[in-house]
């Protein structure tokens, strides 16, 4: 199963996530609302056990990729009630007043999510392979992370300080603040999480980086 949401843009931030998930409780729940799904913003395709989703939506932040049923319960319904995730009874009191007012219009959306989040623990059980990707493109007033040196690794810091010594014809010890930030602000800042799991292998694997792109 694959589950893509594609670029959304507005003035200043893109996001995308590709999932490939193998759950037989989660094909069968998105089997049976395939056909009201058909024709709108989510297209579901149903093949024997395999199934594949695509959409376009915005996802809350690289790390929720990690946390597998939520996030695709929230490709759905970005609003979906998440029992015993939120900081504090009012906090969750109010999420759960908010949701049960969003399903009083009966819109499959949100129906699908909450059913997604009611199946929560069948689909952790039989997820047998999962793999996620998620990727935030940020520039303009989102583009805080940019800025920072600690954004990026080592490794990868030390060829930006490189190309910004050789154009300004200097050392890296004589880099200042003005010249990594007029350097690095002229790109798009991606920030990526992947992660890999294998119930047969019995592990998880993720990673983060923070990257510069320039596919202006």
């Amino acid at each position: 199963m694959k589950i893509r949401s594609d670029f959304v843009t507005n003035s200043s931030s893109s996001s995308f996530v590709v999932m490939n998930i193998e759950s037989k409780t989660l094909s069968n729940i998105l089997k049976k609302f395939a056909d009201e799904l058909s024709g709108g913003y989510i297209s579901v395709e149903v093949n024997g056990e395999e199934l594949v989703l695509s959409t376009e939506d915005y996802v809350e932040s690289p790390e929720k990729v990690l946390d597998i049923v939520p996030a695709i319960a929230k490709l759905f319904c970005y609003e979906v009630y998440i029992p015993d995730s939120y900081e504090d009874e009012e906090e969750e009191a109010e999420a759960k007043e908010e949701f049960e007012e969003i399903l009083e219009e009966e819109e499959v959306y949100p129906i699908v999510a909450k059913e997604i989040i009611e199946n929560r623990e069948a689909i952790e059980k039989d997820l047998k392979v999962f793999s996620g990707e998620f990727s935030d493109y940020s520039y303009g007033g989102d583009s805080d992370a940019l800025y920072y040196r600690d954004s990026y690794d080592e490794e990868y810091l030390n060829e930006i300080l490189e190309k910004i010594a050789a154009e300004n014809h200097c050392t890296i010890d004589e880099i200042d603040d003005d010249m990594f930030i007029d350097y690095v602000g002229r790109f798009i800042g991606e920030d990526k999480v992947s992660v890999d799991y294998s119930r047969e292998l019995g592990e998880i694997n993720s990673s983060r980086t923070f990257r510069l792109n320039n596919f202006w």
